[in-house]
């Protein structure tokens, strides 16, 4: 099946499938992460690093969904 949405006749069960992967994926980007606040120099890299959320994980030991929700908030005050 894969995880092609037109691949699925039933949407949700695409939907479950789909939230399991990203589960997966950030506890991958959580290994050797501790909660500590963020740094100018961090929150510079959210948007300045070529790399992926991963491998951004790994330099600043902060886990991929935190990059995730970070740079929401930071693209956020920047509109308002």
């Amino acid at each position: 099946m894969g995880g092609r949405k037109e691949g699925y006749k039933d949407l949700n069960k695409w939907r479950i499938y789909k939230r399991k992967q990203q589960k997966q994926n950030y506890a991958k980007g959580r290994i050797n992460c501790k909660r500590h606040k963020w740094t100018e120099e961090e929150k510079k890299l959210l948007f300045n690093c070529p790399l992926t959320d991963r491998e951004l994980s790994k330099i600043i030991h902060h886990s991929v969904q935190a990059i995730q929700v970070q740079r929401c908030k930071l693209k956020r005050k920047e509109v308002i």
